[in-house]
């Protein structure tokens, strides 16, 4: 299929067999006669929207290919739909082609800027291509006119965060607040910012707040554990890590944190024992990293952690 990111021209592919006669005759219906007669723009709208609507059905049932021959078909047919080049960058996204995902998330903007579905599209696809400087400039853009959407305040903090932007984050968390003052992951990720930032008697009472409005998010008492660690309650952290591993018992990290908490506390059994279990947890996720944080210490590689000594 070729799909061009500078023009609205869409080669329909080729296993889309079944367009309609009227389908063909708009190749041959010059463009201003369309524009110029009503009951002709409607008809192609309602094309378009039949082959949107068997994408939208494709897409439920999994068979990709053919959903993205139906939207492109139907974009070949209204080129500028917002909806249609929103909904192909979402598969595109799923797919991973991020490449393929910014073109039509970026086209999707161009035809209607706050269209908030491609507003975060758009954000999630940079982000994740860590272009996070434009994802940041887009959020704060669509937020001057949008100012209560959450989920883009929600987004503006973690790819502010991803950039270690920390103060710039919290100063997003705060003007959110004023507008979401009940969110409990907003004030999560505004307390993981202050925490991040060294602000650990600042972020300590947030962890609380948003734990009382979720209690039961494993991630809220994993990142206070954490605060609670560095300030030295290590036995108010390592139940908070508890916490979190039996409200999610596949949270690795929450192991790797108990892990370090059993250690000084010097309960070596139980410190081996949630090291083995974090390793296993990053072994079954591939998360190279993970596996050798699992079994390290101060003192090298832990040589009986798991399934043997990291190389």
């Amino acid at each position: 299929m070729t799909l061009s990111p500078s023009s609205p021209t869409f080669t329909v592919p080729a296993q889309v067999q079944r367009h309609s006669t009227l389908d063909r005759l708009w190749k041959w219906i010059p463009e201003k006669i369309v524009q110029s007669v009503p009951i002709l723009t409607r008809l192609r709208g309602e094309s378009a929207r039949r082959h949107a609507d068997a994408a939208s059905h494709a897409v439920d049932a999994e068979t990709i290919d053919v959903a993205i021959a139906e939207y492109t078909t139907a974009l070949e047919l209204e080129p500028w739909n917002p909806k249609y080049l929103y909904g192909l960058g979402r598969i595109y996204y799923q797919q991973n082609d991020l490449n393929m995902a910014e073109v039509f998330f970026r086209r999707a903007l161009a035809a209607d800027f706050y269209n908030a579905d491609a507003v975060k599209g758009l954000g999630y696809t940079l982000h994740r291509q860590n272009k996070t400087d434009e994802a940041i400039y887009l959020y704060l853009r669509y937020l001057e006119r949008q100012p209560k959407d959450l989920d883009v305040h929600l987004n503006l903090i973690a790819a502010l965060e991803a950039g270690g932007k920390y103060e710039e984050a919290i100063r997003a968390g705060e003007r959110a607040v004023e507008e979401f003052p009940s969110d409990a992951q907003l004030l999560f990720m505004l307390a993981r910012n202050n925490y991040l930032a060294g602000k650990i008697d600042v972020a300590i009472p947030q962890l609380e707040q948003a734990h009382d409005l979720n209690p039961e998010n494993s991630d809220i008492y994993r990142v206070l554990g954490v605060a609670l660690r560095t300030r030295g309650d290590f036995d108010l952290a390592l139940k908070n890590f508890q916490e979190a591993i039996k409200h999610n018992p596949s949270d690795a990290d929450a192991y790797l944190a108990a892990a370090d908490a059993y250690q000084r506390l010097g309960r070596d059994e139980e410190y081996l024992q949630a090291a083995q279990t974090a390793r296993q947890l990053f072994e079954a996720a591939k998360n190279d990293m993970g596996v050798k944080y699992a079994c390290w210490d101060e003192g090298g590689p832990i040589t009986n952690c798991g399934t043997g000594p990291i190389q």
